[in-house]
């Protein structure tokens, strides 16, 4: 599974645009329509679509988290 620190720099290699939200202990990644949280040590705890409109959503979403 893959850890904010990680995710993070993956974004930063391939210059993909994200927002970083802090509430609490609880960390969101906003990705354009795709958004990720993570826990309070960086571990992933769960990912959704904004406006999600098929299966296709998803896999672009697997996409941009396994490339």
């Amino acid at each position: 599974m893959i850890t904010l620190f990680q995710f993070i720099a993956k974004l930063e290699r391939d210059r993909v645009d994200y927002a970083v939200l802090r509430f609490y202990t609880r960390t969101y990644v906003d990705v354009g329509r795709f958004a990720y949280c993570f826990n309070e040590d960086g571990k992933a705890a769960g990912g959704w679509i904004h406006d999600c409109k098929g299966d296709a959503a998803w896999e672009d979403w697997m996409a941009l988290l396994h490339s």
